[in-house]
């Protein structure tokens, strides 16, 4: 593999990296609710869909002393009323609905960490090795 190919598999992996950190940051850190934090009093209303491939959310903020947000489900979600979940959580409940994916975000953060440590690791040793062999080549000449 060149250079420039693994460098550019390096960036990519360090660009997962922060990203999956970021949402463990967010996810671990503290409640929110649609990307901003909530204060003790504020709730959130959420809209879940259950589709064929994957799970979809919608989070709206309310703010202290105002109602629940009433959320539909756009018409590309083709959600219906037995996979569709609605909900309003405390910050305290933010906090364990976003704990699950904060924690697996930081698994995935590490791993791939791991994974890219390990690559670096091997490059670095065989670079030293081919450094040691063209060396000792050259002596025997």
């Amino acid at each position: 593999m060149g250079r420039v190919a693994f460098g550019a598999l390096c960036l990519m992996f360090i660009a997962l990296i922060c990203g999956a950190g970021l949402v463990a940051y967010q996810d671990l850190t503290g409640p929110h609710c649609d990307g901003h934090r909530m204060g003790p009093a504020d709730t959130c209303s959420i809209l879940t869909s259950r589709g064929y491939r994957s799970v979809r959310t919608i989070e709206k903020l309310n703010p202290t002393g105002t109602g629940p947000a009433v959320l539909t489900p756009p018409g590309n979600w083709h959600a219906t009323q037995d996979n569709t979940r609605t909900g309003v959580y405390s910050p305290a409940g933010m906090r364990g609905f976003h704990r699950t994916t904060g924690y697996a975000m930081l698994g995935f953060a590490l791993l791939i960490g791991a994974i890219l440590g390990s690559w670096v690791y091997k490059a670095s040793r065989a670079r030293g090795r081919s450094t040691t062999t063209a060396d000792e080549s050259h002596r025997r000449t």
